[in-house]
């Protein structure tokens, strides 16, 4: 009896140590889980500040530029209105008709008026009065070589040009000024002699003298230019070679509306537009010295309407 309770308590041990043995084992053959292991908090760039740049400076504004001009004369307003068109929103206008003179160089100076364009004679007179200033002359026959602008009267090879394809027959043609149209009487000769045309020009002071050489002159030539000098032009004057070219089957070429209908055959004016245009250019390039009509309008005998001639 003994012996078997000391089996069973030896049987009983074993047992026991087995189930020790295997959950030992058991706890060595399975490993425990790792701890986990949490991603360190991602910090967040910092916010790159937003410059905003400041719009550039817009730049100034030019200054104006003053036109002067007579509005009583047409011609002249045609001008002025046509470089309102080609400038617009930068032109001073005044007119010189209803415009006090004598406050003309105070009102230039509180605009900041650097330059001017000065539509006819006496709007290039009062403007040569003021000192320092940029003057562009335009329809004015007083202007000098050292002036910058736009000569009144289109370059005499593109008006005798289209006289001859008007009026082939023209071969000699007589042309009279006062001296401060010596330059227009130069030209004149100049042009015709490229284009075959024999030019009889002459000098003179007073009217009289005008008549004396125009009937000198008459037997021979077969065209006459009448040029705008009042110097020497008086309305005597004028009719008096009216009547006796007409006997003569003399024509005329002149620049005035009222002589074109007592009886010129060719009337050339100024185009308004290329005149403007000129003188933009002018005015945005100081280099530029004096600038050419490229264009004009003519209208012969029995053409109510002009037609522009380009050169």
């Amino acid at each position: 009896m003994q012996a078997f309770k000391r089996a069973s308590s030896t049987a009983l041990r074993a047992v026991v140590f087995a189930c020790l043995f295997t959950m030992t084992a058991c706890q060595t053959l399975v490993p425990e889980p790792a701890p986990e292991v949490l991603p360190e908090p991602v910090q967040p760039a910092p916010e790159k500040p937003v410059v905003v740049k400041p719009a550039p400076p817009k730049p100034a504004p030019p200054p104006p530029v003053a036109v002067l001009f007579n509005g009583d004369i047409a011609t002249y307003t045609e001008v002025a209105d046509a470089l309102q068109a080609v400038i617009p929103n930068r032109l001073m206008i005044i007119d010189l008709s209803t415009q006090d003179s004598s406050t003309l160089q105070s009102q230039l100076t509180e605009h900041n008026v650097a330059q001017v364009v000065a539509i006819g004679d006496k709007a290039l007179e009062q403007s040569r009065l003021i000192p320092e200033l940029d003057v562009i002359y335009a329809q004015a026959f007083t202007a000098d070589a050292s002036m910058r602008g736009v000569p009144a009267l289109p370059p005499a090879s593109m008006q005798l040009s289209y006289w001859l394809v008007q009026q082939p027959t023209i071969r000699r043609v007589g042309v009279l000024g006062s001296a401060a149209f010596a330059d227009a009487l130069e030209e004149i000769e100049q042009a015709g002699a490229l284009l075959g045309i024999e030019v009889d020009s002459q000098i003179v002071t007073n009217d009289k003298q005008a008549w004396f050489e125009f009937r000198r002159m008459l037997p021979t030539i077969d065209g006459f230019v009448f040029l705008p000098d009042a110097n020497i032009l008086s309305p005597s004057a004028i009719q008096r070679m009216l009547a006796h070219g007409s006997k003569n089957e003399l024509a005329f070429l002149t620049y005035n509306a009222l002589l074109f209908k007592l009886g010129a055959q060719l009337h050339i004016t100024h185009n308004p537009r290329n005149v403007a245009e000129q003188l933009a250019r002018l005015i945005d390039d100081r280099a530029l010295q004096t600038l050419p009509q490229t264009t004009f309008r003519a209208r012969t005998r029995g053409m109510e309407e002009f037609v522009d001639v380009n050169g």
